[in-house]
């Protein structure tokens, strides 16, 4: 079940982002990056090899709390060519399908579609950023953990005045903690001259960054607030699905109007649509994240949002991404410790290697 990231904005980023699907199973880990490589190498040049210390070295940090690793942008051409060459081999490949359910059946799976009932004996999760909140209402608890709820906005700017505008990389990352809160911050999928659009997936709304268009004249980034605390962070995703669910456009708001409301408690759009404690912890952030750069770098700036990351519960599951659940596997942004397209396509090949090898 997945298999739609390609159609994203098109960024690879290679180790060490992605800190957790370097500390996968070495060996398969190995097969899938070697194979990730080749695939990749047909469109694009040069790709980094996977160094021998990766699943052992903690990538580095620097005093502006900036993560460095390179990127490379793929066009939408190329990755639909890509998609045709890993969907050739398939003799039965069924798009378009939404699944409803997922349960146990003694030895197989049923998934309730909308093209019916599917029975199989294993299956592979491979839903995207939300598809845990259809496993925390089809899997027990026991099966679950949580990991993370993490939200936030796009914050846009003209191109030419964007505060990252003259940034070597092209996906630039900045973090922060607050180990006492139990919260982080971090940028998140940086568009040079893109676009913020408005997405609707399993009845979710929200912003989301693409920069695979023409030159718009305007640049957005993500900036999240991640809990890691479940007591503190249980009905985030409820308010969230709530206060957007009748949205049919995102909300938009000044930086500064956004930041004196949440300070004096005054009425904001984008408050109301984070909920008082998400966007007073995002206000944080945002405070901490103007405070590590000059002055005037975010003249003009815009937060269009909310943006929903993280969703809190996710499978439980061993280094191969087998879950605690007889022939259930889970792999991309599901599996809820990394995310993007890189990781995407290694842990689903990591996956299915590790299916194909048990019963």
């Amino acid at each position: 079940m997945g298999g739609a990231g390609l159609f994203s904005d098109g960024k690879f980023s290679f180790w060490p982002s992605g800190t957790r699907l370097w500390q996968l199973d070495p060996d398969l880990l190995r097969q899938a990056y070697d194979w990730f490589r080749t695939q990749l190498s047909l469109f694009h040049e040069p790709i980094p090899p996977l160094p021998d210390e990766a699943a052992t070295t903690r990538p580095r940090v620097n005093k502006i709390r900036e993560k460095r690793y390179p990127s490379i942008h793929s066009t939408f051409e190329d990755r639909t060519r890509m998609i045709s060459r890993l969907s050739a081999p398939i003799r039965r490949l069924t798009t378009g399908v939404r699944v409803s359910d997922l349960s146990r059946d003694e030895e197989t799976w049923r998934l309730r579609s909308t093209h019916g009932t599917i029975r199989a004996r294993k299956v592979l999760l491979a839903t995207g950023r939300y598809g845990p909140l259809l496993m925390r209402e089809a899997l027990p608890p026991s099966a679950l953990r949580f990991l993370r709820i993490e939200l936030g906005v796009r914050i846009e700017q003209d191109a030419s005045d964007f505060f990252l505008a003259d940034h070597p990389q092209l996906d630039p990352k900045y973090l922060w903690r607050d180990g006492a809160q139990g919260v982080e911050w971090r940028t998140f999928c940086c568009c040079r001259n893109g676009l913020v659009v408005w997405t609707a997936s399993q009845d979710i709304h929200a912003a989301s960054g693409r920069a695979d268009c023409s030159p718009t004249g305007r640049s957005n980034i993500g900036f999240n607030v991640r809990f890691v605390r479940q007591f503190e962070a249980a009905d985030i995703v409820p308010q969230f699905v709530r206060a957007t669910a009748k949205l049919h456009q995102p909300v938009v708001t000044r930086l500064e109007d956004f930041l004196r409301a949440v300070a004096c408690g005054a009425s904001d759009p984008m408050r109301k649509a984070l909920g008082p404690m998400a966007a007073a912890r995002l206000a944080q952030g945002l405070t901490r994240l103007m405070r590590d750069f000059p002055t005037g770098c975010f003249k003009g700036a815009i937060l269009i949002g909310p943006t929903l990351e993280g969703v809190g519960w996710y499978p439980i599951h061993d280094d191969a991404l087998y879950t605690q659940l007889p022939g259930l596997g889970v792999a991309g942004d599901a599996v809820g410790s990394f995310r993007g397209l890189t990781a995407a396509l290694v842990s689903g090949y990591v996956a299915g290697m590790a299916f194909s090898g048990r019963s």
